[in-house]
């Protein structure tokens, strides 16, 4: 009888798959939680590895409460390790054998486990529609009092589903020895998930545990495509046919660019990347932009990369808008966090009229993340706008053929300034993009100095040159 974990998306089956097996003879921990209205026939999980998980989680996520490492959002690049106060306790629980241990937490802390589990132990990846399990998380959020503290909705939902399944399929997969089972919700309802199990894990499995009325319709939504992708390619890997709802087809595709200069760090890359996949109503890609000294840069949460051609930030942008492939095109930030209806309401906004070449909205300054503050309204942005304005903005493709190609030039605020000055900008008066307050304030600085030198550039010149750059190359 084989060891194993379970994992997957909280509210996907785990517990339906753990109960199958409660009879099998596993040790499943020494203290199990109670059964309760979310999960009437009991969770199968053990709160010393629920606090270890969590505990391994808030090592890159310190902001979560107790219990709430569940709904963590990590992303592809971000590794969990096993600090030394916390080895004893791994090594510990995976010495009592055949173990069957729980957790939807595994998803992300399989890689500080695996140098304590046997080299044979089953990893068991439960899943279901993400529909389904986007609209039981948030009915969870709104009902459990360990979660009330938690802003949770279908977008975000369907984010932390993607960003588990991503680290599974991505990372945990392909390393190490321990071999995989997919399961899908259904399967386990139909029968043909039992026998699998059976099989892989030459246990017996309990095959009345499993509800056959609990069957669900998922709800009518549309997905993002990255949802959609890696949902069929669970289902490929389970031997399950199923097609998602979606209308993606039928959405307009906005290309979104990020410059990635030699100060951009992945944690910015990778914020830009979690912030596009959540934008719904919308198909999305992201085009990033090799500004970097090297040029060698590789992201794979990038559609696009294209090599900037020269050292002018305006040909790194015009690089971006020609190998961009969507209907409209946008700015990025990686200090700003767009609301998951943001490009959808740039794109609605910007169709309306037919003469505008650019859409920019308004913003919230936000202490931490996506609880705002105070709204600032900042009335069409005017000649000096703030920081983060870019986070804000989408474009038409001919605005590729307005921007400036200097070196060392503001060019978004260019393109901004050239619109304005043609009456073709449109100002979306709601606040559609967060920035936190202490990168508000950092930016203001070279916010300011942006429109001043645009303004400089502006003003006569017969008695001297406002600005002189020199540049020196060594060889």
């Amino acid at each position: 009888m084989r060891s194993c974990l379970i994992l997957g998306s909280g509210r996907s089956g785990t517990s339906m798959v753990a109960g199958s097996l409660a009879r099998s003879g596993y040790f499943m921990g020494r203290g199990l939680h109670a059964a309760r209205a979310a999960n009437p026939k009991g969770f199968f999980e053990d709160a010393d590895i629920n606090n270890l998980n969590d505990a391994l989680i808030r090592q890159l996520r310190p902001q979560l409460g107790g219990g709430q490492g569940w709904l963590a959002d990590l992303g592809v690049q971000e590794t969990v390790t096993a600090p030394g106060n916390l080895t004893a306790a791994l090594q510990q629980l995976t010495r009592r054998q055949p173990f069957c241990f729980k957790d939807p937490r595994f998803s992300y802390t399989v890689s500080a486990w695996r140098p304590f589990l046997p080299a044979d132990t089953g990893m068991i990846c439960v899943f279901r529609h993400p529909a389904l399990t986007a609209k039981s998380i948030v009915e969870e959020c709104a009902r459990a009092s360990y979660l009330s503290d938690v802003e949770m909705n279908t977008q975000k939902a369907l984010q932390i589903w993607a960003s588990m399944y991503r680290q599974i399929l991505q990372r945990h997969r392909t390393e190490g020895p321990q071999p995989w089972l997919f399961v899908h919700y259904n399967q386990m309802l139909d029968g043909s998930g039992q026998k699998a199990m059976e099989q892989f894990l030459e246990a017996p499995i309990d095959a009345s545990f499993a509800d056959k009325t609990l069957r669900r319709s998922p709800p009518e939504m549309a997905l993002p495509a990255e949802v959609v992708e890696i949902y069929q390619a669970l289902c490929e890997l389970a031997g399950y046919e199923d097609a998602p709802q979606t209308n993606i087809e039928d959405q307009p595709r906005v290309s979104v660019i990020a410059i990635a200069g030699p100060q951009t760090t992945p944690d910015e890359l990778s914020r830009i990347h979690a912030n596009v996949s959540r934008q719904r109503g919308v198909q999305t890609e992201l085009v990033v932009v090799d500004f970097t000294d090297d040029g060698d840069l590789r992201f794979d949460g990038a559609d696009i990369v294209v090599r900037s051609p020269s050292i002018s930030r305006g040909e790194a942008l015009k690089a971006g808008a020609d190998a961009a492939t969507g209907d409209f095109w946008a700015l990025s930030d990686g200090r700003c966090w767009r609301l998951p209806n943001q490009l959808a309401r740039a794109v609605e906004a910007i169709n309306a009229y037919p003469q505008a070449m650019m859409v920019v909205s308004d913003y919230n300054l936000s202490q931490n993340g996506d609880r705002f503050s105070h709204t600032v309204n900042f009335k069409g942005l005017g000649a000096h706008p703030p920081p983060g304005w870019m986070a804000g903005a989408l474009m038409r493709p001919a605005a590729a053929e307005a921007i400036s190609q200097k070196a060392f030039w503001p060019t978004e605020l260019q393109l901004l300034q050239t619109f304005r000055s043609r009456q073709q900008v449109l100002h979306i008066a709601e606040p559609l993009f967060s920035i936190e307050t202490a990168a508000f304030e950092a930016g203001s600085y070279d916010a300011g100095v942006d429109a001043a030198v645009i303004q400089a550039s502006q003003e006569p010149w017969e008695d001297g040159a406002l600005l002189t750059v020199s540049l020196c190359s060594y060889n």
